[in-house]
Order: C-alpha cells, then sequence, then structure tokens
C-alpha cells in the first residue's frame, strides 16, 4: 500500500498504526458482513457522542474483507482520509483472489 501524497506525520502514524495491526492480526479473504446500523452510530452509542473527532471515520480495524468482526470492539476513530484510501487500496489488492486467501504481511510507503 502507498501513503498518499500530503499526508501529514499524524496521518502517515495513523496508517502504520492500521497496517501494523492487520500485519499482526489473523486476514483472510471473506464476504463482508455487516450489521444492519452503522459502525458510526453504533461505536457512538458505546462510547458516546464525543467518541469521533471531526474529520474521523469509525474504522474497522482489521477490514470485514478480511474476516474482521462488524463489531465495535473491532472499531476505532481513524483520519477519514487514511481510512478511505486504505480501504480502496485493500479492496483494489485483494478483489482478484477467492475467498478464503489468507493474508499476513501488509506493508506501506511512498
Amino acid at each position: 500500500m502507498k501513503y498518499k501524497e500530503g499526508w501529514t506525520e499524524t496521518e502517515r502514524a495513523e496508517a502504520n498504526a492500521k497496517v501494523k495491526a492487520l500485519t499482526e492480526a489473523n486476514t483472510i479473504k471473506t464476504p463482508s458482513q455487516r450489521g444492519g446500523t452503522s459502525a458510526f452510530a453504533r461505536y457512538k452509542k458505546a462510547n458516546g457522542a464525543d467518541a469521533v473527532p471531526p474529520g474521523k471515520d469509525v474504522d474497522h480495524s482489521i477490514d470485514l474483507k478480511l474476516g474482521g468482526a462488524d463489531d465495535i470492539l473491532n472499531m476505532n476513530p481513524l483520519d477519514r482520509s487514511v481510512n478511505r484510501s486504505l480501504g480502496k487500496q485493500i479492496q483494489n489488492k485483494i478483489k482478484d483472489y477467492p475467498y478464503g486467501t489468507i493474508f499476513d504481511k501488509f506493508k506501506i510507503g511512498d
């Protein structure tokens, strides 16, 4: 994966943390299974109205498409640009692999 041009050091640090979490997890390509209520709404309900700062999305730490649970224990606020960029990059990287493929090393750089 790649850093998005113009990301600040903070955004890069958040991207690094996401990539580290993915590398440390047991990730396997699976069909995404979402609950009926948005992750954002469930996270705020569980953690308070101010739990998601402006400019952040609620991210599944381990993406649903990589076997992550659709549970607040697998969610945290992540910079909106980082969340959307990495989510798209992950989707593009794994799209041609069959379900059941294991991914165990994730890297990010310029």
